[in-house]
Protein backbone atom coordinates (compact mmCIF):
# COMPACT_ATOMS: atom_id res chain seq x y z
CA UNK A 1 0.00 0.00 0.00
CA UNK A 2 2.85 2.42 0.75
CA UNK A 3 4.10 2.18 -2.85
CA UNK A 4 0.79 3.67 -3.98
CA UNK A 5 0.62 6.40 -1.34
CA UNK A 6 3.80 7.54 0.38
CA UNK A 7 1.98 10.29 2.26
CA UNK A 8 -1.05 8.71 3.86
CA UNK A 9 -0.11 5.04 4.41
CA UNK A 10 2.44 3.43 6.68
CA UNK A 11 3.53 0.14 8.22
CA UNK A 12 5.06 -0.83 11.54
CA UNK A 13 8.38 -1.77 9.89
CA UNK A 14 8.49 1.61 8.12
CA UNK A 15 7.80 3.38 11.41
CA UNK A 16 10.58 1.41 13.13
CA UNK A 17 13.03 2.29 10.34
CA UNK A 18 12.15 5.98 10.58
CA UNK A 19 12.45 5.90 14.39
CA UNK A 20 15.87 4.24 14.11
CA UNK A 21 16.95 6.88 11.60
CA UNK A 22 15.86 9.63 13.99
CA UNK A 23 18.10 8.06 16.62
CA UNK A 24 21.08 7.93 14.25
CA UNK A 25 20.58 11.54 13.11
CA UNK A 26 20.11 12.67 16.71
CA UNK A 27 23.30 10.91 17.83
CA UNK A 28 25.28 12.46 14.98
CA UNK A 29 23.81 15.92 15.68
CA UNK A 30 24.68 15.68 19.38
CA UNK A 31 28.20 14.57 18.44
CA UNK A 32 28.62 17.61 16.15
CA UNK A 33 27.40 19.97 18.90
CA UNK A 34 29.46 18.19 21.58
CA UNK A 35 32.64 18.56 19.51
CA UNK A 36 31.72 22.14 18.53
CA UNK A 37 31.65 21.34 14.83
CA UNK A 38 28.42 22.91 13.57
CA UNK A 39 27.99 22.79 9.80
CA UNK A 40 25.43 22.53 7.04
CA UNK A 41 25.29 18.85 7.95
CA UNK A 42 24.01 19.77 11.41
CA UNK A 43 21.28 21.91 9.83
CA UNK A 44 20.39 18.96 7.59
CA UNK A 45 20.22 16.64 10.61
CA UNK A 46 17.92 19.05 12.51
CA UNK A 47 15.52 19.19 9.54
CA UNK A 48 15.58 15.39 9.19
CA UNK A 49 14.84 14.93 12.87
CA UNK A 50 11.96 17.45 12.73
CA UNK A 51 10.44 15.99 9.56
CA UNK A 52 10.84 12.35 10.58
CA UNK A 53 9.48 13.04 14.06
CA UNK A 54 6.55 14.90 12.49
CA UNK A 55 5.93 11.93 10.21
CA UNK A 56 5.87 9.52 13.14
CA UNK A 57 3.71 11.76 15.34
CA UNK A 58 1.14 12.45 12.62
CA UNK A 59 1.38 9.10 10.82
CA UNK A 60 1.75 11.07 7.58
CA UNK A 61 4.68 10.99 5.11
CA UNK A 62 6.26 7.92 6.69
CA UNK A 63 6.65 6.51 3.17
CA UNK A 64 8.46 9.68 2.09
CA UNK A 65 10.80 9.32 5.07
CA UNK A 66 11.55 5.72 4.08
CA UNK A 67 12.13 6.73 0.45
CA UNK A 68 14.50 9.47 1.55
CA UNK A 69 16.60 6.83 3.31
CA UNK A 70 17.30 5.26 -0.10
CA UNK A 71 19.46 8.31 -0.75
CA UNK A 72 21.76 7.15 2.04
CA UNK A 73 23.19 4.53 -0.35
CA UNK A 74 25.15 7.45 -1.76
CA UNK A 75 26.71 8.01 1.67
CA UNK A 76 28.65 4.74 1.32
CA UNK A 77 30.45 6.03 -1.78
CA UNK A 78 30.79 9.54 -0.39
CA UNK A 79 32.42 8.26 2.81
CA UNK A 80 34.65 5.96 0.75
CA UNK A 81 35.74 9.05 -1.20
CA UNK A 82 36.58 10.83 2.06
CA UNK A 83 38.62 7.81 3.21
CA UNK A 84 40.47 7.83 -0.13
CA UNK A 85 41.27 11.54 0.24
CA UNK A 86 42.42 11.18 3.87
CA UNK A 87 44.50 8.09 2.99
CA UNK A 88 46.15 9.96 0.11
CA UNK A 89 44.88 7.70 -2.67
CA UNK A 90 45.88 9.19 -6.03
CA UNK A 91 42.83 10.89 -7.56
CA UNK A 92 43.87 9.61 -10.98
CA UNK A 93 43.99 5.99 -9.78
CA UNK A 94 41.47 3.51 -11.14
CA UNK A 95 40.19 2.83 -7.61
CA UNK A 96 39.54 6.51 -6.86
CA UNK A 97 38.00 7.21 -10.26
CA UNK A 98 35.66 4.20 -10.10
CA UNK A 99 34.39 5.30 -6.68
CA UNK A 100 34.16 8.92 -7.89
CA UNK A 101 31.95 7.94 -10.82
CA UNK A 102 29.72 5.69 -8.70
CA UNK A 103 29.55 8.46 -6.10
CA UNK A 104 28.45 11.00 -8.72
CA UNK A 105 25.90 8.59 -10.24
CA UNK A 106 24.34 7.76 -6.86
CA UNK A 107 24.48 11.45 -5.96
CA UNK A 108 22.51 12.31 -9.11
CA UNK A 109 19.92 9.68 -8.12
CA UNK A 110 19.87 11.19 -4.62
CA UNK A 111 19.19 14.66 -6.06
CA UNK A 112 16.42 13.34 -8.32
CA UNK A 113 14.68 11.57 -5.41
CA UNK A 114 14.82 14.66 -3.18
CA UNK A 115 13.62 16.95 -5.99
CA UNK A 116 10.73 14.57 -6.76
CA UNK A 117 9.80 14.42 -3.07
CA UNK A 118 9.89 18.22 -2.89
CA UNK A 119 7.54 18.43 -5.87
CA UNK A 120 5.21 15.79 -4.44
CA UNK A 121 5.00 17.49 -1.05
CA UNK A 122 3.59 20.65 -2.66
CA UNK A 123 0.63 18.56 -3.86
CA UNK A 124 -0.48 18.13 -0.24
CA UNK A 125 -0.84 21.84 0.58
CA UNK A 126 -4.41 22.34 1.77
CA UNK A 127 -4.72 18.65 2.62
CA UNK A 128 -2.19 18.38 5.45
CA UNK A 129 -1.46 20.91 8.20
CA UNK A 130 0.85 23.76 7.23
CA UNK A 131 2.77 23.30 10.51
CA UNK A 132 3.77 19.86 9.20
CA UNK A 133 4.36 20.70 5.52
CA UNK A 134 6.27 23.96 5.98
CA UNK A 135 9.31 22.58 7.86
CA UNK A 136 9.40 19.53 5.60
CA UNK A 137 9.33 21.67 2.44
CA UNK A 138 11.94 24.04 3.84
CA UNK A 139 14.12 21.07 4.77
CA UNK A 140 13.78 19.55 1.31
CA UNK A 141 14.55 22.88 -0.36
CA UNK A 142 17.64 23.25 1.83
CA UNK A 143 18.73 19.72 0.87
CA UNK A 144 18.09 20.46 -2.83
CA UNK A 145 20.38 23.51 -2.79
CA UNK A 146 22.97 21.76 -0.64
CA UNK A 147 22.99 18.73 -2.96
CA UNK A 148 23.53 20.93 -6.01
CA UNK A 149 26.42 22.69 -4.28
CA UNK A 150 28.08 19.45 -3.14
CA UNK A 151 27.55 17.77 -6.53
CA UNK A 152 29.24 20.69 -8.27
CA UNK A 153 32.18 20.53 -5.84
CA UNK A 154 32.56 16.79 -6.42
CA UNK A 155 32.49 17.15 -10.21
CA UNK A 156 35.16 19.85 -10.07
CA UNK A 157 37.35 18.06 -7.51
CA UNK A 158 37.11 14.54 -8.93
CA UNK A 159 36.59 14.97 -12.66
CA UNK A 160 37.54 18.46 -13.85
CA UNK A 161 40.80 18.73 -11.89
CA UNK A 162 41.72 15.18 -12.92
CA UNK A 163 41.12 16.04 -16.59
CA UNK A 164 43.26 19.19 -16.29
CA UNK A 165 46.10 17.18 -14.71
CA UNK A 166 46.34 14.97 -17.79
Amino acid sequence: EMRDDLMLTSSSSAQCLVAFSIGVHLAEAIDMVWHKQPSKLLTHHVFVILCFAGALLTGKAVGFAVLSLVTEVNSVFNKTRIIHVVAGVDRASEEFQLNARINLATFAIRMAIVAWMNHQSFLYFGILPLAFLLPCNLGLLFVNFWNISVFRQLVVADLVKKAKAH
